[in-house]
């Protein structure tokens, strides 16, 4: 029987998960609006993620290595977090080369929509189990992972839904795409549960919290490198900037 504080977690990481279908509402919306749409949740997110990566998860997890190991464990802290950066890299590759292989498709709909579904389930999944793993430390501060990737699930979603729809004028299609890449952070957070549960400690939290900072930080530099085009850099840095004194007035509260 699954007791309370899992459960509260499972439903954390489903409600961040399910946020990519909030970008339904853009095929309503006149397709010369998405770019703003874009810029404006992507870049808000991205101050989300960084004040969350840096001042809460990397934090606590220094605090909990360098306790118990000193200067050595801060070194062993770097390590894991360089590591959750450099897989996210590698999993962010995967798409690219399966693009590149399957360039010669006769459907590029269908092409498009496996690109981009690929992409968002391998963003997704570790991003579940890192909603669940904070949750459990703590449920409030699982609420603020949840909160930060969910600002960040919404313009991934948008990017499927615009994509998919704008290719094909097709409403069910765009929904069916948004909701398979909603699922993956549900079915991380299961995993978490099922094969990692009976195993967390304080150390094994502090290594899980180093791993997803790095990942964050790799979403948070992947998404300030991207550029919407003149004019637009000052707009993402004031987003960005706003993103970051959310959280602090959110953990002040």
């Amino acid at each position: 029987m699954i007791d309370n504080t899992a459960f509260e977690a499972l439903k954390l990481s489903f409600v961040a998960g399910m946020a990519p279908m909030c970008a339904m509402f853009l095929v309503y919306v006149p397709q010369k609006h998405h770019q703003k749409a874009l810029i404006l949740s992507s870049s808000f997110a991205a101050g989300v993620m960084l004040f969350i990566s840096l001042g809460e998860l990397l934090s606590n997890s220094m605090d909990i290595f360098t306790s118990g190991y000193g200067t050595g464990g801060a070194f062993v802290c770097m390590l894991i977090f360089s590591a959750g950066f450099m897989i996210m890299n590698m999993a962010d590759r995967i798409p690219d080369r399966i693009y590149y292989e399957k360039s010669s498709s006769n459907n590029p709909d269908m092409k498009k929509g496996l690109l981009f579904l690929i992409a968002i389930t391998l963003h997704n999944f570790p991003e579940g189990m890192a909603t669940f793993s904070a949750a459990l430390e703590n449920l409030e501060f699982g609420r603020n992972i949840a909160l930060a990737i969910a600002l960040h699930n919404i313009p991934e979603g948008m990017v499927v839904v615009s994509n998919v729809y704008y290719s094909s004028a097709d409403k069910k299609k765009a929904f069916f795409y948004a909701l398979l890449s909603s699922v993956a952070e549900p079915l991380g957070a299961l995993c978490a549960y099922i094969f990692f549960y009976k195993y967390l400690s304080g150390l094994f939290m502090g290594a899980v919290f180093s791993f997803i900072a790095g990942i964050m930080m790799y979403i948070c530099a992947e998404e300030m490198s991207v550029n919407y085009g003149e004019g637009t850099q000052v707009l993402k840095n004031y987003l960005i900037l706003t993103g970051i004194c959310f959280m602090c007035i959110v953990n002040a509260l």
